[in-house]
C-alpha cells in the first residue's frame, strides 16, 4: 500500500517564522535550539524538520524573510543547511539593507540646501521606511549579535556607528549653515535614530499594545522631529 504524504498547512512556514523570531530574540542564536522552536510552535520537533535542515537553515530563512525575499516554494523544503560563508554573507546583507539610505548619502553631498526641512523630512521618512520594513531582521540580528562576537563587531561595530556618524555629520553640517537651531550634532542625529527606532521597531515588541494607529502616528512623529531641530 503506497503511503500518501500529509500536505503540510499553507499557514504554518508562516508561524514557524513568526515563532522562530520571536524565539531567537529572546534568546539570540547561540542558545537557541530547534527543540525550543518546536515547543513554542506546539509540534513536534521532527515537524520543524520538514521545513528547515537546520538551525542555521532557519536563520536563513528568518533573513530572507525579513528582507523581503519571496516564500520559498513547497517544492524546496526542507531548506539546506547554509555554509558558514555564505550565512554569514546573507548577514551582511541583512546589515547592509537595514542601513542603505540613499536620500541621506543624496543630503550628505549636497552642498547647497533650498528646502531644510523637506530635505530632513525625507531622510527621516526614508529611514523610518527602513526600520520598518526590516524590523524583524534586524531584531534576529541585533539580539543574536550579543552572542556571536564575529556578528556584534559588524553590526555594532561598523555599521550601526556608521549610520551614526553619517546623520551626525549632515546635521553639523545644516547648523553651520544655519539652517538647524544650534544643538550638539550627535545628539540631534542620536535622537532622531532611537525615536524612529522605538516607532518602527520597537514598539511592535510592547507586552502592552500602543493606543494609536502606528501607521498614522508615522507622520506627526517625523513633524515633530524636523520642526524641532529645523530652524
Amino acid at each position: 500500500m503506497q503511503t500518501v504524504a500529509r500536505p503540510i498547512p499553507k499557514d504554518r512556514l508562516s508561524r514557524l517564522v513568526e515563532v522562530a523570531t520571536s524565539v531567537f530574540v529572546e534568546q539570540g542564536f547561540r542558545q537557541t535550539k530547534m527543540d525550543d522552536i518546536a515547543e513554542a510552535l506546539g509540534v513536534a520537533k521532527g515537524t520543524v524538520y520538514l521545513y528547515v535542515e537546520s538551525k542555521e537553515a532557519l536563520f536563513r530563512l528568518l533573513l530572507d524573510r525579513g528582507l523581503g525575499t519571496p516564500r520559498p516554494a513547497a517544492g524546496t523544503l526542507p531548506l539546506k543547511s547554509p555554509s558558514a560563508s555564505a550565512l554569514a554573507h546573507r548577514m551582511d546583507e541583512a546589515i547592509a539593507a537595514t542601513f542603505a539610505l540613499p536620500k541621506l548619502d543624496a543630503a550628505l553631498a549636497r552642498r547647497r540646501v533650498k528646502d531644510a526641512a523637506g530635505e530632513l523630512t525625507d531622510v527621516i521618512g526614508e529611514l523610518y521606511e527602513r526600520t520598518l520594513a526590516t524590523r524583524e531582521a534586524a531584531d534576529v540580528v541585533e539580539r543574536s549579535a550579543r552572542d556571536v562576537p564575529e556578528l556584534a563587531a559588524v553590526f555594532y561595530g561598523k555599521v550601526r556607528k556608521d549610520l551614526f556618524e553619517r546623520l551626525e555629520r549632515l546635521v553639523a553640517r545644516r547648523i553651520a549653515s544655519g539652517h538647524y537651531c544650534d544643538r550638539e550634532p550627535s545628539v540631534i542625529a542620536r535622537l532622531i535614530i532611537e525615536t524612529v527606532t522605538t516607532f518602527a521597531r520597537h514598539i511592535y515588541r510592547d507586552v502592552e499594545a500602543p493606543k494609536f494607529d502606528l501607521e498614522l502616528a508615522r507622520a506627526p512623529i517625523i513633524a515633530t522631529l524636523v520642526r524641532g531641530i529645523v530652524s
